[in-house]
């Protein structure tokens, strides 16, 4: 635990759905809301999970320097969009969970959530591979 920074949810785009994997071997806690398909595949029954939001990563961390900068190092991340609150996340993991919504209502629902993502004050951008700060540091005037 971090004193006086606090743990949330963060909208992270992706390029690939290897930054899932990479970000989970990093230690982070993800998300990614997906819905369950029923495929025939080669004379089978498959089921299939594709992600509601293609593209977005729900991340779990603290709010420190170092934890921001793990995730934007991390291989196929693109940026941090910003964060959402533990609410949202609840609700968009029970809208994945029940079957009697309408897929389109669920990926309209998760799309408001990624549009609604907060920024942070100073955050980082990456740019031709390399990470730079950009406006004013948490706390600095």
């Amino acid at each position: 635990m971090t004193e006086g920074k606090a743990a949330r949810w963060y909208v992270v785009q992706v390029f690939s759905r290897a930054a899932e994997a990479e970000l989970a071997k990093r230690r982070f806690g993800i998300f990614v809301p997906a819905l369950a398909e029923k495929v025939v595949s080669r004379g089978r029954l498959v089921i299939r999970h594709t992600p509601i939001v293609p593209g977005y990563v729900f991340v779990f961390f603290w709010e420190t320097d170092a934890n921001w900068i793990r995730v934007m190092t991390t291989p196929a991340v693109e940026r941090i969009i910003g964060w959402v609150t533990d609410e949202q996340i609840d609700r968009l993991r029970w809208e994945e969970s029940c079957e009697q919504v309408d897929v389109e209502v669920r990926r309209e629902h998760a799309l408001k959530v990624v549009r609604s993502a907060r920024r942070r004050p100073g955050r980082l951008k990456r740019k031709r591979g390399k990470i730079k700060r950009c406006g004013k540091a948490n706390g600095a005037a």
